[in-house]
């Protein structure tokens, strides 16, 4: 099954921090998906598109994520751990509320 990669949608370009998690999750050898949650994160999602080794990469743009709610955020990210064996979030105050 794939790694599901979580990037901060505070950050309006791909942050050196989302670079480490991606190169991270490649360490598991198993496909790559990225969420990227924030209906203003359309510059988010389309670098985390073109970035090698991504399969796939999940867009949470509804416009209740303007304002970022950790139990949507929760729901969305376990909902797609169906289909992946493992979670990498931010080592910050956004990847801990959501974990």
């Amino acid at each position: 099954m794939a790694t599901l990669v979580l990037l901060e949608p505070a950050l309006s370009a791909l942050a050196s921090i989302g670079r480490a998690l991606i190169q991270a999750a490649l360490q598991f050898n198993a496909p790559l998906s990225v969420l990227v949650l924030g209906a203003d994160q359309e510059a988010l999602a389309n670098a985390a598109a073109t970035l090698p080794h991504v399969t796939k990469v999940y867009w949470a743009n509804h416009p209740d994520f303007l304002a970022y709610d950790d139990q949507a955020a929760t729901a969305i990210a376990c909902s797609l751990m169906s289909t992946h064996d493992r979670l990498l979030a931010p080592a910050s105050t956004f990847g801990k509320n959501l974990l």
